[in-house]
């Protein structure tokens, strides 16, 4: 990926493997605003604003270094999508999403979204993570940055209702403060997948499909396979079989698989009428 960083912006050269519209719109990330052409991002408590210009991507914005990594640029996407087509063909699907690229956000802000995110759509899940940032996050001027577990931890389940969370207030609460007894999720790292797995699993409102988000988009654990229901109809599966599925996929595409699986959920969900060979 060629790029290059000057003072408050990064210029991205190589658009066939950056796409922000494919990157911002694969499910992935919740806190973004399509602006006219552009796309402002609030990633944490920093914020950018993609501009797409006819040769190249321009990145601007505060904390600027830190979008090098949340865009994982030095990344050979080239040479991924290279070996998907080679071991699994899947030439079509790639094709079709390339552009697309894996984030490396936050852990604490992923787990709050993706507890959210269950049985919910996206414009909801993006209000409702705004109006937390608002009630409980630090103001940072035109923006507020996503709440610190410190921060959230001074919420009541009656505030989250009101904020509405519905069902999902008291797993909120609950998980906020076993993140602060534990001191952070940020030493989970150190675990393997099979381990960070299952200490995600135990926060309340987190079940196997939103542990592997979380482990893919927060941890970059590329072993993983999240299941949802676009998956299960790509593979002409039944929702039952979505851990029998899961296990299949991980063990198909191995380190491959959370690519593989970002190419194949942004090709279903605008082709479903297209079924995956697996």
């Amino acid at each position: 990926m060629k790029y290059e960083i000057e003072k408050d912006q990064i210029r991205i050269y190589d658009k066939t493997h950056f796409d922000p519209e494919r990157i911002l719109e694969c499910g992935q990330i919740f806190r973004y605003e399509k602006v006219g052409e552009n796309f402002e991002i609030i990633a944490n408590n920093a914020k950018c604003v993609l501009i797409n210009q006819e040769d190249c991507v321009i990145i601007k914005g505060n904390q600027i270094e830190r979008f090098v990594d949340y865009f994982d640029l030095n990344r050979d996407y080239d040479e991924i999508d290279k070996r998907i087509v080679e071991k699994f063909g899947l030439s079509r699907e790639v094709e079709f999403g390339r552009g697309l690229r894996l984030l490396v956000q936050d852990p604490f802000e992923m787990l709050v979204s993706f507890i959210v995110s269950a049985n919910n759509h996206i414009p909801r899940i993006r209000a409702i993570l705004n109006r937390l940032a608002r009630h409980y996050g630090k103001d940072m001027g035109d923006y507020y940055a996503f709440p610190t577990p410190q921060e959230l931890g001074l919420a009541t389940v009656d505030e989250l209702y009101s904020l509405g969370l519905g069902y999902r207030a008291p797993y909120i609460v609950k998980t906020v403060q076993k993140v602060l007894d534990m001191g952070g999720i940020e030493g989970l790292r150190s675990l393997s997948d099979d381990e960070l797995r299952r200490t995600l699993c135990s926060f309340m409102g987190v079940g196997g499909k939103v542990a592997d988000c979380i482990m893919l988009f927060a941890y970059a654990r590329y072993g993983v396979f999240p299941v949802d229901t676009w998956i299960v109809k790509a593979y002409g599966r039944k929702k039952s079989e979505g851990e029998k599925l899961r296990a299949e996929l991980c063990d198909k595409y191995g380190e491959l698989s959370g690519f593989v699986q970002q190419y194949v959920f942004f090709y279903k969900r605008s082709n479903p009428e297209e079924e995956i060979i697996f």
